[in-house]
């Protein structure tokens, strides 16, 4: 793989994996135009694109990140001394707790992930999902918006959420876009929406790589030092980027933009 390709991969994840429209749908068409040359061997590669994904959002919400993290230590302990209350638990807290519940469904991806795969092979059926996918989030603009902060979320309409982040195994389904729909429809404003998504995407992208892991280590990364670290530096930066950007257009409730994206690339992908 060149160094060029490495990067270009790495920049489309980076914005892919966080702006609404869908970065397997991406992946898989830059993939078909220009050949990607992917092989089981070079599965780690993959793996630092999406680690470069997870340093970014870390980093964009590394106050939420660390207050979370230990807010969570703090309710486990609370739940394994059976003194844990939900009614006097701090919004960290319950943050906390909606984040593992909404991350529940994705269980049911390990199932499914094998055969969701094959689907990246099919660009008219990606078109259609990428179509959909724009479809939902000009839905959600014109719905939910009720201004609910994310620890004022009950424990159905974070499994709610979850599931709308368990469509998004269909390649052409951002996962953002899932999330943040799913985030509308429950009653979150935009912004409270957009930073839940983005919260929850860090449990998603450590799942995924966990399971990805053992070919990681079987293969290798397999496509040399300097492509690796620069795919994994433009994943993290332009997915920093996307992040500051995703956060702008939740200020200026202009999803719908992103939404006529998409449907426009779908459509062309269908009928191409």
């Amino acid at each position: 793989m060149s160094i060029l390709y490495a990067v270009l991969c790495g920049a489309i994840q980076g914005a892919c994996e966080f702006l609404p429209v869908s970065s397997s749908g991406h992946l898989a068409l830059f993939h078909e135009l220009f050949g990607s040359g992917f092989s089981d061997g070079e599965m780690g590669f993959d793996v630092l694109l999406h680690l470069g994904t997870l340093a970014a959002v870390v980093v964009a919400y590394r106050r939420d990140v660390i207050s979370v993290v230990r807010a969570f230590i703090s309710a486990a302990a609370k739940i394994f001394r059976g003194r844990f209350d939900w009614r006097v638990a701090s919004p960290d807290e319950k943050t906390a707790i909606l984040i593992i519940i909404a991350s529940a469904p994705l269980a049911a991806a390990v199932l499914i992930k094998d055969k969701v795969e094959t689907l990246s092979a099919y660009p008219k059926f990606i078109g259609a999902m990428l179509a959909l996918n724009g479809a939902m989030l000009i839905l959600g603009s014109f719905i939910g918006r009720r201004g609910k902060r994310c620890d004022s979320l009950g424990a159905p309409a974070a499994l709610g959420i979850g599931l709308f982040q368990l469509l998004a195994c269909l390649p052409g389904l951002s996962r953002s876009g899932s999330t943040i729909t799913g985030g509308r429809v429950f009653g979150l404003d935009d912004g409270e929406a957009v930073r839940f998504s983005f919260l929850l995407s860090i449990p998603a992208i450590v799942g995924a790589n966990v399971f990805s892991l053992p070919k990681m280590l079987t293969g290798g990364v397999g496509i040399g030092i300097l492509p690796s670290a620069l795919g994994f530096l433009t994943a993290a930066a332009v997915g920093f980027l996307a992040i500051k950007l995703l956060r702008r257009a939740a200020k200026k409730r202009n999803f719908s933009l992103f939404g006529i994206y998409c449907i426009t690339l779908g459509i062309i992908m269908i009928i191409r």
